[in-house]
């Protein structure tokens, strides 16, 4: 996307009220990869401090407990047998 139509989106989602909704990174240098203004370091920096500030530390969650349904089905693979009413006249 050319700088120009980047700022012209970036604008009109400004002006949208969506500014918290929008972050926008720009190199000047209109550089891709090696040749850019902003080193690789400083690229990597950039998308951890996204990272870490949008899906946090990667801490594990809280375990949290399930009530128990009477619903439940058993979880065994193996049939159990059915009981049968003897036969009449047995």
């Amino acid at each position: 996307m050319l700088y120009q139509d980047t700022v012209r989106v970036y604008r009109e989602l400004l002006k949208a009220g969506k500014e918290t909704l929008v972050e926008l990174f720009l190199d000047t240098t209109d550089g891709h990869g090696l040749g850019s203004d902003v080193k690789g370091l400083g690229r990597a920096r950039k998308y951890e401090d996204f990272l870490l500030r949008y899906l946090g530390t990667g801490e594990p969650a809280a375990p949290t407990t399930q009530p128990a349904t009477s619903t439940s089905q058993p979880t065994s693979a193996v049939s159990q047998p059915v009981s049968r009413p003897p036969a009449e006249g047995a």
